[in-house]
C-alpha cells in the first residue's frame, strides 16, 4: 500500500512538477526574448531576495506543518491538527510583516550591493512586499501536503506561478513594456494564490470530523512547537542561502546580463533532481508515519525513493552533457556562454539525485539539528568558494562552488542517516534486488 501510494501520488506530483518546470523555461524564455540576459537577471535576483526572506517569515511552520499534520491525521486527532495549523499560521503573519518591514527598510542596501542601477530600489521594496502573500500561501499549501492532498498542493506550489504568472505578464508588458513588469506579474499571481490556498484548505479541513480519537496525543504546548520548527526554519534559511549565494554574489561581483545567464543554466540543471523533488512531495508525511512504527517499510521507502529519482535522473545528465550548447542556444546566443556552469551544476544535481531524501528525511526523522550542523559546514564552504572562483572565474566559477557543495552536504547527510538507522540511501543492492523494488512500486502489495 505505501509504495502503491508512493508511485500514484508522486506520479501526480511529477507530472506537475514537469508543467512547472516548462512553464518556468517558458517564463524565462519569455524574459529572455522581451528584456534580454538583464531582464533575466533582474528577476532572477529579486526572485532570491524573496525565496531567502520568505524563510524568515516562515519560521520552519513551512516543513514542521507537513509533519504535524500527517502525524494527526493517522491518529485521527484532528482537533490537534486544526490547533496546531491555527497558531502557526499566527506566527507566520507576524513574522512575515517584520520581515517585509525589514528588507523594504533595507532596500537601498540590497539595490546598491545586487542591481545595475539605484533605480530599482522599488523593486526591492516590493519583494518586501511579497513576502506575506509568500509566506502564507508556502504555508498552505505545505498544510495540503500533509494532508496527502497531492492535486492541490501541486496546483499551488508548482504550475500556477509561472503559468498565471506568464500570463498577467503579457497582460503587464502591453502596459508597462520594461524589465520590471515581470515583478508586477509576480506579485499579482501571489496575492491570487494566498487567497486561493486559504480557500482550498478551508474547504478540506471541514470534511475532518470536529473531535478527537481516544489515542489521540496531545497537543503540544507553543514551547515545544517554536523548539522544532526554528531548527526547521535554520535548516530551511541555510539551505536556500546554500542554493542562491551564487545567484547573489554573482549579482554583487557581476553585472545582470552574467546573473541571467547563469540562472538559466541552472534552471536547465536542476531538471536532474525534478523527480526527487516530485516523489519528495508524497513520500515526506509518509518518513514521518513509517520511521518509528515500521523500520523494515522505512529502509524499502528510502531505497526506492532513491532509486527512482537516479533512474530518472542519470538520462537527462546525458542529454546535457552531450547537447548543451543547443539546449541554452534555444534561449538566444548570448546564453551559450553558460554551457560548461551548466554541465558542472547537473552532475552537482545528479548526484543529489543519487543520494536520495537526505535533509527531507533526517527532518522528518527528528534529526533537525543533525541537519542544521551539516547545512552550516555545506554553506560556509559554499560561500567561501564563490568568494574565491566568481571574481576568478566569472558563472564558472559559482557553478564549481555550488557543484562541490551540494556533493559536499548530500556526503554529509547520507553519512549521518547511516549512523542512525544502519543504512545507506543510496539504490546500491545486488542486482536482483532491482527487479525486488519495481515490484514494490507497482505491485498492490499491503
Amino acid at each position: 500500500m505505501h509504495f502503491r501510494e508512493l508511485f500514484r501520488g508522486s506520479s501526480i506530483a511529477f507530472v506537475f512538477r514537469l508543467l512547472s518546470a516548462v512553464a518556468s523555461y517558458v517564463f524565462f524564455f519569455v524574459l529572455a526574448q522581451l528584456y534580454g540576459a538583464d531582464g533575466v537577471g533582474v528577476f532572477a535576483t529579486s526572485w532570491t531576495i524573496l525565496m531567502i526572506s520568505s524563510v524568515v517569515g516562515k519560521m520552519g511552520f513551512d516543513t514542521s506543518i507537513v509533519k504535524y499534520l500527517a502525524e494527526s491525521a493517522s491518529r485521527r486527532s484532528y482537533l490537534r491538527m486544526r490547533s496546531i495549523y491555527r497558531y502557526g499560521l499566527r506566527i507566520i503573519l507576524m513574522s512575515a510583516s517584520a520581515v517585509a518591514l525589514v528588507v523594504i527598510a533595507l532596500s537601498g542596501y540590497f539595490t546598491d550591493w545586487f542591481y545595475d542601477t539605484v533605480e530599482q530600489n522599488y523593486v526591492v521594496m516590493a519583494i518586501g512586499l511579497l513576502v506575506i502573500p509568500y509566506s502564507l500561501m508556502s504555508y498552505n499549501s505545505e498544510s495540503l501536503k500533509g494532508l496527502k492532498k497531492i492535486l492541490p498542493f501541486s496546483i499551488h506550489q508548482n504550475v500556477t506561478i509561472y503559468f498565471g504568472g506568464l500570463i498577467i505578464l503579457f497582460i503587464v508588458n502591453a502596459f508597462y513594456g520594461q524589465k520590471e513588469a515581470a515583478i508586477i506579474a509576480l506579485g499579482i499571481i501571489l496575492i491570487i494564490l494566498m487567497a486561493s490556498s486559504f480557500f482550498t484548505l478551508k474547504s478540506f479541513l471541514k470534511t475532518y470530523p470536529n473531535h478527537d480519537s481516544h489515542y489521540s496525543p496531545k497537543i503540544p504546548k507553543p514551547g515545544k512547537i517554536i523548539s522544532t520548527t526554528l531548527p526547521m526554519m535554520m535548516t530551511n534559511s541555510l539551505f536556500l542561502v546554500m542554493n542562491w549565494t551564487d545567484v547573489l554574489m554573482l549579482g554583487a561581483f557581476s553585472d545582470d546580463a552574467a546573473v541571467g545567464i547563469y540562472n538559466v543554466a541552472l534552471k536547465i540543471a536542476a531538471l536532474n533532481s525534478i523527480v526527487l523533488i516530485a516523489v519528495n512531495s508524497i513520500a515526506m508525511p509518509k518518513y514521518a508515519e513509517l520511521f518509528k512504527v515500521n523500520k523494515v517499510r522505512f529502509k524499502q521507502l528510502v531505497k526506492a525513493v532513491s532509486f527512482i529519482s537516479f533512474l530518472a535522473s542519470a538520462p537527462v545528465f546525458i542529454l546535457i552533457l552531450v547537447f548543451p550548447e543547443f539546449i541554452l542556444g534555444l534561449f538566444g546566443a548570448e546564453f551559450q556562454a553558460g554551457n560548461q556552469a551548466m554541465i558542472v551544476l547537473s552532475f552537482g544535481q545528479l548526484f543529489a539525485a543519487f543520494s536520495g531524501s537526505t535533509v527531507i528525511l533526517m527532518n522528518m526523522t527528528g534529526k533537525e539539528k543533525i541537519v542544521l550542523y551539516v547545512l552550516l559546514v555545506s554553506v560556509l564552504i559554499n560561500f567561501v568558494l564563490n568568494y574565491v572562483l566568481i571574481p576568478v572565474m566569472g558563472i564558472n566559477g559559482a557553478a564549481y562552488a555550488t557543484a562541490f557543495s551540494t556533493v559536499l552536504l548530500n556526503l554529509l547527510a547520507v553519512i549521518n542517516i547511516y549512523q542512525y538507522t544502519g543504512f545507506l540511501t543510496y539504490p546500491i543492492f545486488p542486482l536482483g534486488q532491482i527487479k525486488h523494488y519495481l515490484k514494490l512500486v507497482f505491485s498492490k502489495e499491503k
